[in-house]
């Protein structure tokens, strides 16, 4: 559905159960998006009249709806989508009680996920690496803050899968999500505004460094006279290589990010096997059982358990 033509919703459109998959205005949201094959980089979920629940970098907490709208610094746009039944009619907000109580359930959870950790997530799964120096350079820090990161996290739409998956239903997980795995798309690399990229990384990283720098890498070893040129020019005026972005040494690191988080490894063997019976067989490929941990925005946006109804209004 075009997102000119798609109808303009407002807060009374929506039902406890809806799912909001939303975009963000910085250029490390460009990032998750186009590394996750998808329009988004959040997920959230309506939980009453007035309050949807995320996962955030603040943990798992309800957020007034109503501020949400009007929050333009972390919201460029926010899609709803409801849940549909086997016959694709969309599931009335009764039959969707058990999904607003598990996800209230794990209100308060001390979990946060910081985006560069997210972005590595994405990029484990994906296996899509930027050709730009710069952007490499972000996966690299995003892939070692993954490493040193404490298992248990709870990412954003793990929270909406585990939701709807261990609702309390009978019979049980009658409402687990239909997630179709999708192949690596070929979608254009988005355009950065590196200085801002490069600023928004070093607020996320709060002085704390990674690998990344310890391999010598910087925004002037680009070979450029004035550092701040070179991250504000046009994605296509930067160099497609640079010797100091060890290729060797990005690579061992999302082997070893896939090695430990075994998730993310499995549902990458199973994107792999999707392309490879694309051919072979007719529909869609479903992943029956995917880890929560390795459910990520394209699998709502494509799934069949949920309908777009529009594009809510922001104020």
């Amino acid at each position: 559905m075009n997102s000119q033509t798609e109808p303009a919703l407002q807060l009374a459109d929506l039902i406890p159960g809806d799912v909001m998959l939303s975009m963000g205005p910085d250029e490390i949201s460009k990032l998750l998006a186009w590394n996750g094959d998808s329009d988004y980089s959040h997920g959230m979920l309506v939980c009453d009249a007035e309050n949807l629940i995320e996962a955030g970098v603040a943990g798992v907490r309800k957020v007034p709806l109503a501020e949400r709208i009007q929050d333009h610094d972390e919201m460029l746009y926010i899609d709803v989508f409801r849940a549909v039944d086997g016959a694709s009619r969309p599931r009335p907000a009764a039959a969707l009680v058990p999904v607003t109580r598990k996800a209230e359930s794990f209100d308060g959870y001390p979990y946060a996920l910081n985006t560069l950790k997210q972005l590595g997530i994405f990029v484990a799964i994906r296996n899509k690496l930027p050709k730009k120096p710069i952007a490499r350079w972000v996966v690299r820090i995003a892939l070692d803050y993954l490493m040193t990161d404490e298992e248990g996290h709870l990412t954003c739409t793990e929270l909406l899968y585990r939701a709807y998956n261990e609702a309390d239903t009978t019979p049980k997980h009658a409402l687990r999500p239909k997630i179709v795995v999708q192949p690596a798309s070929d979608r254009p690399f988005p355009k950065i505004r590196w200085t801002k990229l490069w600023r928004e990384v070093r607020a996320l990283r709060k002085r704390r460094y990674s690998a990344a720098d310890r391999a010598g890498f910087s925004v002037r070893t680009l070979g450029e006279s004035n550092a701040e040129d070179v991250l504000a020019a046009d994605v296509d005026a930067v160099p497609e290589t640079h010797p100091l972005i060890d290729e060797r040494a990005l690579q061992r690191q999302l082997d070893r990010v896939q090695s430990k988080y075994a998730p993310l490894a499995a549902r990458r063997q199973r994107m792999l096997r999707s392309q490879q019976v694309a051919g072979e067989i007719a529909g869609d490929w479903i992943d029956p059982k995917p880890d929560p941990q390795a459910v990520i925005p394209v699998d709502f946006q494509t799934s069949p358990s949920y309908v777009k109804l529009g594009r809510l209004a922001m104020r």
